[in-house]
Order: structure tokens, then C-alpha cells, then sequence
């Protein structure tokens, strides 16, 4: 007997009301995930997971498992469906969309 597959379709975005911006970001070594909040430290010029949301700065756009100083692309602007973002547990979604305005980023 063959395994049932669901499919799934991809909602990761919430509105086109705002353009949906992009812009490769150099990035520690990890996995992302599509939705998943990053943050940039200006010091080091890189990105990482998002745990601070005063350095947050964007929203990974598909999967990718990145050595060090690779680039990856991510949304910097757009309305994003809350449902489907990854966020780290540090993160709390009031703090998040407060820091989100002035960026366009904004969750439904």
C-alpha cells in the first residue's frame, strides 16, 4: 500500500497590499526555514535567528542550510500570515510587531 501525501500549500504570505521586498543577507552557519524571523547584527554585518526583536530585520524565504558567510535571500518588507512565521520562544509577538512597523513587515 503507497503512502498517503497531503499536500500542503505554501501561505506564508498574508496580503499584497505591501510589496514584498528581498534582499540576500550574509548569515551564520545553520538551517532556515521558510518564515523564519532573522535579525542583523550591524557589528558583524551577518544574520542569525531571530532572539532580540530590536535587531530584527527580515523573514527567510524558503529552506536553506547555510555554511558560514553564506548568502541567503530574505523579505525585507511585506504582510506575512502569523501562522505560518517560525519564531524563536524568546520572541513574543507584540514586541515582534512593534519592531515590525517601521521595517513594512506586518502579520495577519
Amino acid at each position: 500500500m503507497s503512502e498517503k501525501v497531503i499536500h500542503q500549500p505554501r501561505n506564508l504570505i498574508a496580503g499584497l497590499e505591501i510589496p514584498f521586498l528581498t534582499e540576500k543577507v550574509k548569515m551564520t552557519a545553520g538551517t532556515y526555514v521558510e518564515g523564519e524571523l532573522i535579525q542583523f547584527d550591524s557589528e558583524t554585518k551577518k544574520g542569525a535567528k531571530c532572539t532580540d526583536v530590536s535587531k530584527f530585520y527580515g523573514v527567510v524565504t524558503d529552506k536553506v542550510t547555510v555554511t558560514e558567510d553564506e548568502e541567503i535571500l530574505v523579505y525585507i518588507s511585506g504582510i506575512f500570515n502569523s501562522k505560518a512565521i517560525k519564531k524563536e520562544e524568546a520572541v513574543e509577538w507584540d514586541k515582534l510587531k512593534l519592531a515590525a512597523r517601521p521595517l513594512n513587515l506586518y502579520f495577519r
